[in-house]
């Protein structure tokens, strides 16, 4: 197809504009750069870019592109908006097969991102984050130990309820990070009160941030770059986070303008539509993707954060497949792992169900764990029974009656949407006790735990009620 005119037309560096020869070019003046670009290098700690070799000019339709603002964008500075065409100029010259790739990684995913990152009040914006991150890559590990395409170091993961043990890696689920890295950004604008901070501290972390605020007095993140050749070397911000914002600040615009900018486009709302459903301990990982026909690279691009071809074989863990295909994988896993048509029966004795003794111990977890019993099968056949205060009576439904709760109430719900719940109970918080070992529990995800009782950075005190949904 034959391009138009200015799609290609260059500004030649050093040229003079007059008032309104393009619509709001006041940056064309920022294509005679004291620095070049060809190198793509990286910016001093004081803030001053390094010199390069000269770039190739951008075309006009470019320039006019970088001039549309977006959410977070807006009233920088002459400095700022160097910094950020100089990132932009890079992205579309020598790294340009990294938004090529990173664009269609990111396509899978971003429906789901978006709505998370609008739930918790974040700016849209910020799901190409991940993009500077790790090139949106959720298998992505640094040599710092950071994972995921949210890249999740082990300690803010933990902190922000990802899963990490020898059979999981929540940091490289890509939902579960993307809903970590939506409360994190939401923390630290609470903690900073400016969004262009709050990014550069996810990159720095929030000490050395609040340690470069407080040393130049400036609160805006740009001001506290001009400043930073006065700090300490405790106090000074890095290079890598000096360029961090202004290199973000160019993906997003280079992502809301893809096809203008001769990218191919992406269709987020028309990737396939994947479902979070709940698989029995020991699931055979392998023989489920061959099940419900999704090859096993793509199955483990949403599933890997299982660090095994099984499931953990002591409690239940989330899978995640299209939408399409829940009615096999759900055939699948009620057959025992061994795949089929139809559902098995779930392995109880036939009648009309039996009476156990539960001690202070054990939890509905448990039982259902000892039983076969699906929880929200045992807590409707037990209404207003309580565990953990002594010894108790539990009624333990018959073969049919399961399969008929089973029925009525898959085992699955959409990880974009809100968790189908059937029952609610409370936990008293006792020393020693951490968002953690109370989610496993009850087997359910810190980070839905946290979510439930609006605690974001996963504080609780001896004494405090937690609300756990089942």
């Amino acid at each position: 197809m034959k391009k138009e005119s200015n799609d290609i037309a260059c500004i030649p560096l050093g040229h003079s504009w007059r008032a309104g020869s393009l619509p709001c070019l006041r940056l064309v003046l920022l294509a005679c750069f004291s620095f070049v670009l060809a190198g793509c290098g990286s910016v001093g700690t004081g803030g001053s870019p390094a010199m390069w070799d000269a770039p190739k000019p951008l075309s006009a339709k470019e320039l006019t592109i970088f001039e549309e603002t977006g959410q977070l964008d807006k009233n920088l500075s002459s400095d700022a908006r160097r910094a950020v065409l100089y990132e932009y100029s890079c992205y579309l010259r020598q790294k340009r097969s990294t938004i090529a790739v990173s664009s269609q990684r990111a396509n899978k995913f971003l429906t789901h991102t978006r709505r998370t990152f609008r739930e918790q009040g974040v700016p849209e914006e910020l799901v190409y984050l991940a993009i500077v991150e790790s090139g949106y890559n959720t298998r992505a590990r640094s040599s710092a130990g950071a994972a995921g395409a949210w890249q999740f170091i082990p300690s803010t993961g933990r902190r922000f309820g990802l899963t990490q043990d020898k059979w999981m890696d929540e940091r490289l689920d890509p939902y579960r990070s993307a809903e970590a890295a939506a409360r994190y950004l939401k923390k630290l604008y609470n903690q900073f009160g400016d969004w262009n901070v709050a990014i550069a501290a996810y990159n720095s972390g929030e000490g050395k941030m609040m340690r470069a605020r407080k040393g130049t007095g400036e609160k805006e993140f740009f001001a506290i770059v001009e400043r930073n050749n006065s700090l300490g070397s405790k106090e000074q911000l890095k290079a890598e986070t000096i360029n961090y914002v202004p290199r973000f600040l160019a993906v997003s615009k280079i992502m809301r303008n893809l096809g203008p900018l001769g990218f191919r486009p992406i269709q987020p709302e028309s990737a396939p539509k994947m479902m979070c459903i709940t698989a029995k301990p020991g699931t055979d990982l392998k023989g489920l993707a061959r099940a419900t026909r999704v090859p096993w690279d793509e199955f483990t691009l949403h599933n890997a954060a299982h660090k095994k071809t099984i499931t953990c074989t002591s409690r239940l863990t989330n899978v995640y497949v299209p939408d399409s295909r829940v009615p096999v994988a759900l055939a699948y896993m009620n057959g025992g792992g061994r795949g089929g048509d139809s559902p098995a029966p779930t392995m109880l004795a036939s009648g009309k169900g039996r009476i156990i003794t539960a001690g202070r111990s054990d939890t509905w977890v448990s039982i259902s764990r000892k039983t076969g019993v699906p929880v929200r099968v045992l807590l409707s056949a037990n209404k207003g029974v309580k565990l953990g205060k002594g010894t108790v009576s539990v009624r333990i439904p018959a073969m049919q009656q399961v399969g008929d709760a089973a029925k009525a109430r898959p085992s699955t719900r959409s990880f974009a949407m809100a968790d189908n719940v059937s029952s609610k109970t409370t936990h008293t918080v006792r020393a020693g006790d951490s968002m953690w070992s109370i989610a496993q529990r009850y087997n359910v995800s810190p980070n839905d735990l946290m979510r439930w009782n609006k605690r974001d950075d996963g504080a609780i005190h001896p004494g405090d009620t937690l609300i756990v949904q089942m």
